[in-house]
Formats: structure tokens, sequence, C-alpha cells
């Protein structure tokens, strides 16, 4: 019939698949892919991948998949990805609108818990608690040099250790205070209306 597998994937890919990349377009400093696709590709589903119609004969007729090949589902590893030299899987959600990402790694977090690995699995969070964890240590360490600069700088104005750690200690909670005065004020609050809250 002059089906060839080439022809036969290329057929699926425009189908079911993004599309088989053209060209390239620049605009400005960002790539944009030009893909050819089917125009029901974003409607495709797999139910209907047996009926799918496939060219035959240099395209003068089309025939169902079915009729020249077995549909099965099979698993396939397309990639296998090492990181470090090691096998490696990701398992990525996207989350819904109004979601913590820090609150439901929590709660991932808690059902992995209870999953029992081989020895050899290692297993590691990535997103939000990745992104946190690699970049509290340098904010935290920011903010004790800076905390230890202005108690000298006050050590150096007062010339006493004591005034100048009792203005220190002092400063913190009234430039808090300060913050949340400002805070209420902003929001149209008088300052007799202070209650504990804005």
């Amino acid at each position: 019939m002059g089906i060839s597998n080439v022809m036969l994937e290329t057929t699926l890919a425009m189908r079911y698949g993004s599309g088989i990349p053209v060209a390239t377009v620049w605009e400005g400093d960002y790539d944009i892919s030009v893909k050819l696709k089917n125009s029901q590709a974003d409607s495709a589903n797999s139910c209907d991948l047996e009926d799918e119609l496939i060219p035959v004969a240099g395209g003068l007729a089309n025939v169902p998949l079915r009729q020249v090949a077995d549909v099965v589902p099979a698993w396939e590893n397309g990639q296998i990805v090492r990181r470090n030299g090691i096998y490696t899987i990701t398992v990525m959600a996207d989350l819904q609108r109004g979601e913590n990402g820090m609150d439901v790694t929590g709660k991932v977090q808690k059902a992995v818990a209870n999953l029992s690995f081989s020895p050899d699995v290692i297993l590691t969070y990535g997103g939000d608690l990745e992104d946190s964890e690699e970049k509290l240590p340098p904010i935290l360490a920011g903010l004790l040099i800076a905390a230890a600069i202005i108690y000298f700088i006050l050590l150096i104005h007062f010339r006493n250790v004591n005034i100048a750690l009792l203005i220190f200690c002092l400063y913190g909670p009234l430039r808090v205070w300060n913050g949340y005065r400002s805070t209420c004020a902003g929001r149209g609050l008088r300052r007799n209306q202070y209650s504990g809250r804005c």
C-alpha cells in the first residue's frame, strides 16, 4: 500500500503531537517555533486513533489506521534523563488558581512520607520549596551583616557598649511599630482608632 513508518509517524505527529517543527521565527531576542499541525490537532482524542485516516498510494486514497496497524497501548522511555550521572524522573504539576505552592508541597510531602522506596532511591523536592531553600541563607546572611554594621556604627557613635546595645535592641521593635502605624495611617485610620489591628 506504500505506507512507510516515517509517513505513518509524520501523519500521527501532525494530528496527535505538538506538530512537526518547520522553521524558527525571531521576534527580537525571542525565538518562536513554526510547526506544521493538523487543523484538528488541538481537539484530537486518543480514542479516535484507530479511525485516523492514513494517506496511501502517494496520497491518492486514505485508509483507517486499524486496517494497516494494530493499535495497542505501550509504555516507552522517550528520553532517559540523567543528573550528575544518576537516572532521574521528574514529576511536575500545575497549581489551581488560588493555591499556595508551599502549602501544596507540604501536603505532597505528607502523602509521600507514607510510601516506601528502595534504599537507592533519592527523593528531592523542587519548586517554591527549593527556591526558598536556595535564597533564604544569603538573605539571612545579609541581614546579620547589616545588623552587625548597625551595631558597630552605634558603638562608634556612643562609645559605650551598654547604650549601643540598648538602642540596637529597641531599634527593631520601634521600627516594626512605626511600620505598623504607617500601614494603618495609609488605610485612612486616625491615631485614636488603633485597637491592636488594622
